[in-house]
């Protein structure tokens, strides 16, 4: 991919993202919860972190 098309490409998914841009910060609480107790008994899912974008 061109610079200046990735440049676009990432503009428009900040702009669409109404909670933010996701850090691995974002990430990380998830990621922990999943590898403990807590996640032991869930399977096949689809977590979308992504700010937003996905509502809008």
């Amino acid at each position: 991919m061109g610079k200046e098309f990735t440049q676009r490409l990432f503009k428009k998914a900040e702009e669409k993202a109404k909670l933010g841009v996701v850090t691995p910060a974002d990430i990380a609480p998830l990621a922990v919860f999943l590898a403990g107790p807590g996640g032991a008994k869930i399977t096949g899912q689809g977590i979308s972190v992504n700010g937003g974008i996905s509502a809008a």
